[in-house]
């Protein structure tokens, strides 16, 4: 199993952005030069795993401008910026109208257990008459999964990117 789960790491490292195009992008126009920091590029244990659990917390909230906050988080915290930019890749277009009703299944599911009147489900008659509830319900949801994801995310980061594994850019 620990060789498939190099190759896994070794593929996703070869699909992340690196210096040069980063160096190019609507990011570095915004934060500057400190997005090129060494400390952002490391292909460390820690740095990987803390940037996969950051990326996959701010991917589990319904923000907008997830990457810009994920950004702004690596650079605060000294994370690997390319493996935080692609976990929070997970909620994309096609994606993120089932991670966030899943959100709001879970939300309406707590609130109901704890004696709350969740909304039956989700139409436009139910968004109309309680949007408030509806959005309410997908918080407490993302409240529940952001930081779940996160902890797998640290682990799966952790179990990809171990020392002297060969782990290294090329």
């Amino acid at each position: 199993m620990r060789p498939t789960i190099r190759r896994l790491g070794d593929r996703l490292r070869a699909r992340l952005p690196d210096r040069e195009r980063v160096a190019r992008s609507f990011l570095f126009r915004r934060f500057g030069a400190p997005l090129l920091a060494n400390q952002l590029w490391r292909w460390e244990r820690g740095p990987v795993a803390a940037g996969m659990a950051m990326g996959l917390f701010v991917a589990a909230t319904p923000t907008l401008g997830q990457m810009v906050i994920v950004a702004m988080l690596a650079l605060r915290f000294k994370t690997n910026l390319p493996v935080a930019l692609a976990a929070c890749w997970i909620t994309n277009p096609v994606t993120m109208p089932f991670i966030y009703y899943g959100e709001f299944l879970l939300g309406a599911a707590v609130a109901a257990r704890f004696g709350a009147q969740p909304p039956a489900g989700v139409s436009p008659e139910t968004v109309v008459a309680g949007g408030g509830m509806i959005v309410a319900m997908v918080l407490l949801g993302s409240a529940l999964v952001a930081p779940a994801s996160a902890l797998v995310g640290y682990g799966l980061g952790a179990a990809l990117f171990r020392p002297g594994a060969g782990n290294q850019p090329s």
